[in-house]
């Protein structure tokens, strides 16, 4: 066959160069199933410097203490893992989540959120179905409040980089951060003694929205705070703590720490 100058056998290699380089630019893909175990595990927030025990921080009913678990359902006729999320406010009021995730990614499908104040009743109830808009979101990509987990998305080799994005509500661009693994260190908590990876957060400065994408990176590192998070060597990769200055630069510094294994 000969058309536009164009050989069978040069065709065959055009096609095959193009699925070549489609393989190249394609996101990494997961080594292996994601892995989830039955523990319930309890986290607390609390602040470094007690004195700003009182200040507010910038999300409404923010959690104070937090428990998450995972287990199997079917959602819209497949098996999908659903991670449960039960967060306690300062005030007493529960925020309650309900991820359906994607076992072989981690992508949000479908997200519950209930809202339950001090005295027992309903406030809010929020459901959203992010399957419908993995489309533009970019490989990567997943929800905050699956955090303790994010450890079995990243390259854990000594000084590798991930690139992560993270989406906090439906209405905003996910936030694209680099997860760099820059040491072992073993860390104790009240849930125990645990060999980790220590991991450095920074912002995809290049790829940041608004008035801080107008800025010079240079800035925005000085500016952004430093956010460190240190993940369990052993699987299932657990986030054990993270500190920093999490609501912002502005915002007192916290640290997220797990007290109990159940």
């Amino acid at each position: 066959m000969r058309q536009f100058g164009i050989t069978e056998r040069r065709l065959f290699y055009l096609i095959a160069a193009f699925l070549v380089c489609l393989a190249l630019a394609a996101p990494a893909a997961f080594a292996k199933e994601v892995q989830f175990d039955e523990h319930r595990r309890h986290y607390r927030i609390w602040n470094v410097d007690p004195k700003e025990d009182s200040q507010s921080s910038q999300r409404l009913f923010a959690g104070v203490e937090y428990t998450i678990r995972a287990e199997m359902e079917t959602l819209d006729g497949r098996t999908v893992v659903v991670i449960h999320r039960d967060e306690k406010t300062a005030g007493g009021d529960r925020v309650e989540y309900k991820f359906y995730v994607d076992p072989e990614n981690l992508q949000t499908l479908r997200l519950e959120r209930n809202i339950i104040s001090r005295h027992d009743k309903q406030v809010l109830y929020f459901d959203h179905y992010y399957a419908n808009h993995y489309y533009k979101y970019k490989p990567n990509t997943f929800h905050q409040g699956l955090f303790p987990y994010i450890g079995q998305a990243m390259d854990l080799k000594p000084g590798a980089e991930t690139v992560v994005y993270i989406l906090l509500t439906p209405a905003l661009a996910p936030t694209g951060l680099i997860f760099t693994v820059e040491d072992e260190e073993t860390v104790t908590s009240p849930a125990g003694t645990f060999e980790c990876f220590r991991i450095k957060v920074s912002y995809k400065t290049d790829e940041l929205s608004g008035a801080l994408g107008k800025m010079p990176k240079f800035f925005i590192n000085f500016l952004m705070p430093n956010i460190f998070f240190w993940v369990e060597k052993k699987e299932p990769h657990t986030v054990i703590k993270l500190q920093g200055r999490i609501d912002g630069f502005d915002q007192p510094e916290k640290v997220h720490e797990l007290i109990k294994v159940e």
